[in-house]
């Protein structure tokens, strides 16, 4: 059987959809979210390079493990990971 490498996951801001999940979580009146303030783009960039510097120590770990528990092969190359100022 063909082994194709572990899929390298990219993490990245997603500037783009922001106002979207924004709007949303502003809207959704239960749990205090209508009062919840977006982080600024800063903060939301240092969070997001912060993801990246954490995963890189437990990707091979997190990957290998989602293979054997579940018993998956990855056939792609990449998975793409968007962060939300709202999450």
């Amino acid at each position: 059987m063909f082994s194709y490498p572990n899929p390298k996951i990219i993490i990245k801001y997603a500037r783009a959809l922001d106002p979207i999940f924004i709007e949303y979580c502003k809207s959704y009146k239960h749990g205090g979210w209508d009062k919840w303030v977006s982080p600024s783009h800063e903060e939301v960039t240092q969070r997001t390079e912060s993801y990246k510097k954490e995963w890189v120590i437990w990707q091979e770990q997190v990957i290998g493990g989602i293979q054997e528990i579940l018993g998956l092969n990855f056939i792609g190359y990449f998975l793409l990971v968007l962060i939300f100022a709202s999450l």
